[in-house]
Formats: structure tokens, sequence, C-alpha cells
């Protein structure tokens, strides 16, 4: 069974896909965003508080 270039073009794209939906998955899970966003939350009560 030949590959065609449609088959390589659809094999392409799902990879490529799949690749962006695993980068936007660990950038959601990252550990930097959750402490940026702790310290916002500790930062804003610090200044409601002075």
């Amino acid at each position: 069974m030949p590959v065609t270039i449609e088959d390589l073009v659809l094999i392409s794209g799902l990879i490529a896909v799949g690749f962006l939906v695993a980068v936007a998955f660990y950038e959601s899970l990252s550990t930097r965003d959750v402490l940026v966003g702790r310290a916002t939350r500790i930062a804003r009560r610090i200044t409601r508080r002075a």
C-alpha cells in the first residue's frame, strides 16, 4: 500500500494538533503560573491591609 501526499499531510496535521494540545496542557499545569497566581493573591491581601 503506497503512501500518498494526502496521507502525509493528514498525519503531519494530526501530529501538529497533538503537539499544540500538549503544549497548551503543559502551560495550564505550569508551576510557575501557579506560583505567580499565589504571589499575586498574597500581594493583594497585603496591600488591602496596609
